[in-house]
């Protein structure tokens, strides 16, 4: 074989190798972080369902909430959905999971709302992303809005 086959090769195999522990990794620390979350909630945010479908380039968890309006009195709940896609690949950078966050807003008055927001400013009025360092228990997410930016 030729030097460039067995470059190319080792590659292949580096990139693949840490695409799956960054698989591994996520796919046994986010539901471990969402348990920590509705135990730890003192906002009236509760988990309904979740699931988690592993890939090769890239995960995706949805996750269903419900959030009392009002968690003092009895009020109507807001339901929504949060899709997080993992990407974790060579690309991206070794280390680290990058995730994108689309949330889907359950109920059609709130959702229609947001969606006027979106229509008026004319740019998604919130985006979320995410960082997960592979050697540790750190996170990080940035919330974009025309309003505010959170890191």
């Amino acid at each position: 074989m030729n030097k460039i086959a067995v470059s190319a090769f080792a590659i292949l195999l580096g990139w693949s190798g840490t695409s799956l522990y960054a698989r591994h990794h996520i796919e046994s620390a986010y539901p471990q972080r969402l348990a920590e979350l509705n135990s730890n909630n003192a906002f009236g945010l509760h988990l309904k369902k979740h699931s988690f479908d592993a890939g090769a380039f890239s995960s995706m968890a949805t996750t269903e909430f419900e959030l009392k309006t009002n968690p003092c009195a009895e009020s109507p709940s807001l339901s929504f959905t949060i899709e997080e896609r993992f990407r974790h690949d060579l690309i991206r950078g070794l280390g680290s999971v990058k995730s994108d966050i689309n949330i889907i807003i359950n109920d059609n008055k709130a959702e229609t709302a947001f969606n006027s927001i979106a229509t008026k400013i004319k740019k998604d009025p919130l985006v979320i992303t995410g960082t997960y360092s592979l050697f540790g228990s750190k996170v990080n997410y940035d919330i974009t809005s025309p309003a505010f930016n959170i890191n």
